[in-house]
């Protein structure tokens, strides 16, 4: 009886472990925090690499087609996804300027139809990862190019900052082609948009915005109305973060914290203080989800978006600030933005 007890107790230990305050988990490893190692890549290191400022990562699957893509400050670089050390390549063609502009990337996105799109300083550049062709999309040409969101197939969101007098910091397209333009007029405030959550079903938009304070925080587009308002939150200074799971809302802004919003009608409560998150992914994991927080002062990880482990530069991560992370079929990768920065891969440790 006794030794029954202790078999049970010891199955149950890890499940609770990984269940986190009822989340579904399994009891395997990769739900410790601990099992985690860090693999920095730098310019110093991956000579390849020839920029350390990394501002978007795309882990890019299509067929046959497999390969890891950083934005950086000067240009966009390429490697076999499936290597345990990365190769990569600068990505030159003739649709794609050489400037100092068109060469600082601010985010990338694969969409439905297999493009990658890459937004610059510049405008939006389209490029086709079979062929290597890459296509200006007039209408954006000279707009800076800050974030993407695809909620369903050809409908796109992209985010601008804008310092023109007549601001526009939102633009929607249904072709890929003509784009409607989203400013103050119709209820997009804030200057710049750096994040767009957008799902189609339910329908959902909302903008991270920075910018004036009074005038920036968190944005939702009304499909009645054809414009934006304000969705209330405590950042009056802009947001950084917004992220929908289940029924509850995570946002953050710059030095606000991590906030929690059980629903659209519940108090907006803290999760982590003092610090700006910059990018949430949160991925179905056995029974439950495993969730990565980039922000300004390190990596967190979760698996219930209430308890978190932190690691840093100490953990092996190329650097401690993190400006974006994704998980994928490859791995998880993160980048981080600024001259001492680099991508980082979190790999379970003994595989």
């Amino acid at each position: 009886m006794k030794r029954t007890l202790i078999a049970l107790l010891l199955l149950a230990l890890p499940l609770a472990i990984g269940c986190g305050g009822g989340i579904g988990g399994s009891p395997d490893k990769g739900f410790d925090p601990t099992a985690y190692a860090f693999k920095a890549f730098t310019p110093a290191n991956t000579p390849t690499l020839g920029n350390a400022d990394v501002r978007a990562v795309l882990q890019y699957e299509n067929g046959a087609t497999r390969r890891l893509y950083l934005g950086t400050a000067n240009g966009v670089f390429f490697a076999d996804a499936t290597q345990a050390t990365y190769a990569f390549t600068k990505l030159e063609a003739a649709g794609f300027p050489t400037t100092a502009a068109a060469q600082a990337v601010n985010a990338l996105l694969q969409t439905r139809g297999g493009a990658i799109w890459i937004g610059t300083d510049a405008g939006l550049f389209s490029l086709d990862p079979v062929t290597g062709t890459v296509t200006a999309v007039a209408k954006l040409n000279g707009e800076k190019v800050t974030a993407f969101a695809e909620p369903k197939a050809g409908t796109f969101w992209v985010g601008l900052a804008s310092d023109k007098a007549a601001m526009k910091s939102i633009a929607r397209t249904t072709n890929g082609t003509d784009f409607e333009f989203f400013g103050p007029a119709e209820g997009m405030t804030a200057s710049t948009v750096v994040m767009i959550h957008a799902n189609e079903d339910p329908f959902l938009v909302v903008a991270c915005g920075l910018g004036t304070a009074g005038k920036a925080g968190l944005f939702r587009y009304s499909p009645t109305l054809n414009t934006f308002s304000v969705l209330e939150a405590p950042f009056p200074n802009g947001a950084t973060l917004f992220k929908k799971q289940g029924d509850a809302y995570y946002a953050g802004g710059p030095g606000a914290g991590l906030r929690f919003q059980a629903n659209r009608d519940a108090e907006w409560k803290v999760v982590i203080a003092d610090i700006t998150p910059r990018w949430l992914d949160i991925v179905t994991y056995g029974a439950g989800f495993r969730a990565w927080l980039a922000a300004d002062d390190g990596l967190r990880l979760t698996f219930d978006l209430a308890t978190f482990k932190l690691f840093t530069k100490a953990n092996g991560l190329a650097s401690t600030s993190c400006a974006v992370v994704t998980q994928g079929a490859f791995g998880t990768f993160v980048g981080h933005a600024g001259a001492d920065g680099g991508f980082s891969r979190a790999d379970l440790v003994g595989e």
